[in-house]
């Protein structure tokens, strides 16, 4: 877990080729640019932490095919944009926040 230590910059989209990521935890960073669209690949995930950073753009649309998660946490950023159609399929999730 890597939240609470004050990073800077942005995610670099090779994060997504990481194999084996089943919790995520950057939250209260200073993160910034766009959640990168390879975390569609971490088919494992269950617990994805981005809350409390300066994010910005649309939430991934691959997000939606991650089907084992739990939870996605990305309130107190500056998302913008529709939610994706596909966060709907997303029936095992237990904690969505956006706020």
């Amino acid at each position: 877990m890597l939240g609470n230590n004050q990073f800077t910059g942005t995610i670099p989209k090779e994060i997504g080729f990481i194999n084996g990521i089943w919790q995520f935890d950057m939250s209260r960073n200073r993160l910034e640019g766009e959640i990168p669209s390879t975390i569609e690949n971490w088919k494992g995930a269950i617990d994805i932490r981005l809350y409390r950073n300066e994010l910005v753009g649309k939430i991934p649309h691959g997000i939606g095919s991650l089907m084992s998660l739990l939870h996605l946490q990305l309130h107190e950023n500056a998302l913008t944009g529709q939610l994706p159609d596909t966060l709907f399929d997303l029936t095992h999730m237990i904690e969505l926040t956006l706020n």
